[in-house]
């Protein structure tokens, strides 16, 4: 993904992950492309206000959603989008959510923690699953 982003234009690309051996492996392969860093998304090293667009890959079952989303409202710049890309469509749970909402979407208000207004769209493999605004 790290071509991909740079090909649409990022001026910058941060990647961090708590293992110290995948940080080094995309070092080697993307570190001409990006600057990573072994860390966790609980207490990212970044200053607040920092990020555009923050995007987690098959993480959400990993995380203490509270305490990473306060993380992510806090490194997002006003008007700065999160979006989780998870593979949950064989997840039973997943199932009966996407029967209950047959558009696939759900508008939900919950904000985030603290003042600051943010949005997450969680999507599955195939589609949006829900929306956080």
């Amino acid at each position: 993904m790290v071509r991909r982003y740079a090909d649409l234009g990022a001026s910058s690309i941060r990647g961090i992950d708590v293992s110290e051996v995948g940080i080094q492996q995309a070092i080697e392969n993307y570190g001409h492309l990006a600057n990573f860093y072994a860390g966790d998304v609980h207490c990212m090293p970044f200053p607040d206000d920092c990020f555009d667009v923050i995007v987690g890959r098959s993480i959400i079952h990993h995380l203490k959603f509270e305490v990473a989303l306060s993380e992510i409202s806090r490194t997002l710049r006003p008007g700065g989008r999160a979006i989780f890309m998870e593979p949950l469509g064989d997840n039973p749970a997943s199932k009966v959510f996407r029967r209950l909402t047959p558009r696939g979407a759900l508008k939900m208000n919950h904000p985030f923690p603290g003042s600051r207004s943010r949005s997450v769209t969680i999507y599955s493999a195939a589609q949006s699953i829900g929306s956080l605004t």
